[in-house]
């Protein structure tokens, strides 16, 4: 798991000076909640040998998305190859 498994109740908006993951991990707010479920998504397609790392690294908030978004998008196929004819049948 990316996120603390704990029940959240903080309805507050962000402070300046926390970090987006620790507001991820303590709001209860529907949006981040949704945030959270799609991050958990993506964070279980990854390696399993980097989860504890980009766990850990969680302070960096730009690297962590930066990691689960592009390890998602390279993982989707990028094109469909369909069989190609050079003359109709």
């Amino acid at each position: 798991m990316l996120f603390d498994e704990t029940e959240r109740t903080e309805t507050r908006v962000k402070r300046e000076s926390e970090s987006t993951f620790s507001y991820l991990n303590l709001s209860a707010r529907s949006p981040m909640t949704a945030a959270r479920q799609v991050l958990e998504l993506w964070f279980a397609d990854y390696p399993d040998l980097g989860k504890t790392d980009l766990r850990a690294s969680t302070s960096q908030n730009c690297a962590l998305g930066f990691n689960l978004v592009t390890t998602v998008a390279l993982a989707q196929p990028i094109c469909v190859v369909f069989p190609f004819r050079s003359h109709p049948p």
